[in-house]
């Protein structure tokens, strides 16, 4: 009987020396665990709300609960955009002129970056629209917000500004990591253009020629130009798209004129200025073809529309 006894006592004690490392074991799992799950909800676009939240360009906050489907891009350059945050796939429909990457060119169109369709965007079922600021009225997005859609107001100006779009665009779709890589891309390429040195000069750039039309120090062409060595002869103005006198042209006198790729030579001859001599560029046909498409909208290309003005200027400066 004592020797059943003992060898139960021993039985006993040798299962409670065998349990404690698999308590600890058990203990430590739960523990990673739970601490996985919670950085996984933190990072995922599945997890917490919170991570689908950004700021917009009015300031107002927009949150969704899960990331967008189904996006509506209300202008050309926030088409590109939403391709650079890896998330063309997901654009149901778009505006005129939406023509890059080829895939936009595609999509369905609900109007112009200045009037849409309403009812096609409703039927289009969208669970974001991504509305462009300076082509629309702001009635525009409190009608859009009326009918229950999310609605982030984009209006990048600066390069930063590029890489903020896309970096909330990825947020709301949930595609971060895809929207890091071609930010540090973009990084990388605008840091590999060289600075200028030679001396400043001074341009006009032409975004339509009757009426005579340019853009102001806001624009992001200006900042281009700085970049580049040159000045906007017309930045002090206060439209960001004025439109200035052959006569404003001719007092600027400015050293080279910037026009758009496609510019054939008669519709160049048909330019207001084309026969000015006294403009300075004009005497010395310093007459610059740069595509607009890479300048004026406010997208990664900017990086290639950078080089090619900062070339074009370098190499005039050395003529």
């Amino acid at each position: 009987m004592k020797t059943s006894m003992n060898q139960s006592h021993r039985s006993v004690s040798f299962h409670k020396h065998s349990a404690a490392p698999m308590i600890a074991l058990t203990i430590a799992l739960t523990i990673a665990l739970r601490t996985t799950l919670l950085i996984t909800l933190s990072v995922s676009p599945y997890g917490l709300a919170a991570s689908l939240q950004v700021t917009d360009y009015r300031g107002a906050n927009i949150r969704l609960e899960k990331p967008a489907q189904r996006i509506i891009a209300l202008a050309p350059h926030i088409v590109e955009n939403l391709f650079s945050a890896g998330l063309g796939d997901r654009i149901v429909g778009t505006v005129e002129h939406s023509d890059y990457p080829e895939a936009a060119q595609a999509l369905p169109r609900i109007g112009s970056a200045t009037t849409y369709n309403l009812e096609k965007i409703l039927a289009l079922q969208p669970d974001l629209v991504i509305q462009w600021l300076s082509g629309s009225h702001i009635t525009v997005t409190q009608q859009l917000e009326r009918l229950k859609l999310p609605v982030y107001v984009d209006d990048p100006s600066t390069e930063n500004d590029i890489m903020r779009s896309v970096r909330d665009f990825a947020t709301l779709g949930g595609t971060t990591p895809f929207a890091q890589n071609a930010i540090k891309q973009f990084q990388h390429d605008m840091k590999t253009i060289p600075r200028p040195e030679h001396p400043r000069l001074e341009v006009f750039y032409q975004v339509w020629a009757n009426p005579l039309m340019t853009v102001n120090g806001n624009h992001i062409i200006s900042r281009i130009l700085e970049r580049c060595g040159g000045h906007n002869v017309f930045a002090a103005l206060p439209a960001r798209a004025p439109i200035v006198s052959l006569e404003a042209l001719i007092k600027a006198n400015p050293d080279v004129i910037l026009i758009e790729a496609q510019a054939t030579p008669s519709a160049i001859q048909a330019y207001p200025w084309s026969h000015i001599t006294l403009l300075k560029a004009v005497s010395a046909q310093r007459i610059v073809k740069i595509d607009r498409n890479i300048l004026v909208r406010p997208t990664f290309r900017i990086a290639e529309g950078t080089q090619r003005v900062c070339t074009q200027l370098r190499r005039t400066a050395l003529q």
